[in-house]
């Protein structure tokens, strides 16, 4: 009994440190370990490895208007809609307020983007209902994606997925935008 109280200790103790507690993606700590070690295996082996920075479009609009709680499950929701379309070794990392990065090992940048674009039509088909308000929200999302290369670190890499992913906002929102 003692080892198992123990081992469940232990898991829980590992998911706080690696999991945002509010959308149960992973948390920005735990994000930079995993990406240099499949940077190392990508130079060793040449795997393929996408990023892909998503961004909820105009969400301080809904935190304004329906409050925090209501941002909260957004939020989740998105996710959740996120987890669900994602393989088994997709990640998906909060990275800010409304900001996620998604890892996808074995995937190269038209994979990606085709991955993306699946992603971003799912959330802008979500209807997330808010009660207190009875009213519904929609949200769309801003994607900037990309591809580890020989020439860039990791932190570059995320870096030109962030650029990218500002370009599409900048474009109208709303899309996917990629970079090499």
């Amino acid at each position: 009994m003692r080892t198992e109280f123990k081992l469940l200790r232990d898991e829980i103790s590992e998911r706080i440190k690696n999991q945002d507690p509010l959308t149960g993606a992973k948390n920005r700590a735990s994000m930079l370990p995993t990406f240099h070690e499949h940077y190392a295996l990508f130079e060793r082996d040449k795997q393929d490895c996408a990023l892909a920075m998503l961004d909820l479009d105009h969400f301080k609009h809904i935190n304004d208007t329906y409050g925090h709680s209501s941002g909260d499950k957004v939020l989740s929701t998105v996710v959740e809609c996120v987890k669900k379309l994602l393989r088994p070794y997709d990640s998906i990392y909060r990275y800010g307020g409304e900001e996620f990065l998604l890892f996808m090992p074995d995937t190269n940048l038209e994979q990606a983007e085709v991955v993306a674009e699946r992603l971003r039509v799912s959330i802008a088909e979500l209807r997330i209902p808010i009660e207190r308000f009875q009213t519904e929200v929609q949200v769309t999302a801003s994607f900037g994606v990309t591809v580890f290369t020989e020439s860039r670190t990791v932190e570059e890499s995320i870096d030109l997925a962030d650029e990218a992913m500002y370009k599409a906002k900048a474009a109208g929102r709303n899309r996917v935008i990629a970079e090499v």
